[in-house]
């Protein structure tokens, strides 16, 4: 069965991530029902997860799915050696998270030819208090994704996408990922469905790993000049992930690190002019806090609430 048969093609990277993998399993194998083919991209670090891929791998039909494993250095990299494997509609999921695989192929079935991207709602599962909470795209999706990029609730049509790839970041590859991409200048179609379940409050993810904020920095100076090849048109909406972007590393990096943050902002304060980006600055300040339960598009699900993603 040719991959272009599948309706959509999941890119799932994989690292370190040996006896942590129940959740991955439980949707690939949900998966075997519907229309997808899978990429799974290891990207080598230990033999403990090769193994436990390889062994679970075993389990399943050959042609639903390619394994490559190698050691590609960094989550971008993975996903750039699994976009080849894409058909007509291609998905970047995370293996500690939950998609919703049927709300997501419903989506596609609903798509028109003239469209390039579709976004839908996603959610939040704090597994230490069995909290979930749901963030859907509001009245301004440009707006939404600003502040919360999310690549998992999106999914591309390969043509599309064409010659855009990850960087070798360790973080904000998707962000930058997006604004290379120029999302906020595609078609879009936006749905209310839960396409992601995102668990939070896991040790392992990058976002709690110190060892990986450095990259912070380096990832606003490549958006920065990114931003910087742009158009006036929707220009406003990439100022914005890049204002979040700076808050972020303001926020979690060491002095040294927040100084270079720091740095970075004022460079681009003074480019736009200081008077309009802090404007922009203080209301993405006084939207996020607390960053989901706050916003007006958001709101809190019981325990029970059906499946829906990081």
């Amino acid at each position: 069965m040719e991959v272009k048969s599948f309706t959509l093609c999941a890119v799932v990277p994989i690292s370190r991530m040996a006896g942590k993998l129940e959740l991955f399993k439980s949707w690939v194998l949900e998966g075997q029902n519907y229309s997808i083919f899978f990429v799974i991209v290891h990207d080598w670090r230990d033999q403990e997860t090769e193994n436990e891929l390889i062994s679970f791998l075993s389990t399943l039909k050959s042609e639903r799915y390619a394994y490559v494993s190698s050691k590609f250095g960094s989550p971008g990299m993975a996903r750039n050696a699994g976009i080849s494997n894409a058909g007509e509609w291609i998905a970047f999921w995370d293996s500690d998270d939950l998609p919703n695989l049927k709300n997501v192929l419903v989506a596609i079935s609903a798509s028109g030819i003239q469209d390039e991207v579709l976004i839908g709602s996603y959610e939040t599962f704090e597994s230490t208090n069995n909290v979930r909470t749901e963030v859907n795209l509001g009245t301004n999706w440009r707006e939404s994704v600003s502040r919360n990029p999310g690549l998992w609730r999106m999914v591309f049509r390969r043509e599309a996408i064409g010659t855009t790839i990850f960087s070798d970041l360790l973080m904000g590859e998707d962000q930058l990922f997006l604004i290379e991409f120029r999302i906020f200048e595609r078609q879009v179609k936006i749905y209310r469905e839960i396409f992601y379940s995102y668990q939070t409050m896991q040790n392992h993810q990058a976002t709690k790993n110190k060892s990986l904020l450095s990259d912070l920095t380096r990832c606003q100076k490549l958006t920065r000049n990114q931003i910087g090849t742009l158009q006036k048109t929707n220009l406003i909406y990439y100022q914005r992930m890049f204002i979040c972007q700076s808050l972020t590393a303001l926020k979690r990096l060491k002095i040294r690190g927040k100084i270079s943050a720091l740095q970075q902002l004022l460079i681009f304060f003074n480019r736009y002019g200081f008077a309009s980006t802090i404007r922009i600055t203080s209301r993405i300040i006084s939207e996020s806090s607390p960053r989901f339960s706050t916003q007006p598009h958001s709101h809190k699900k019981s325990p029970h609430y059906s499946k829906g993603r990081k």
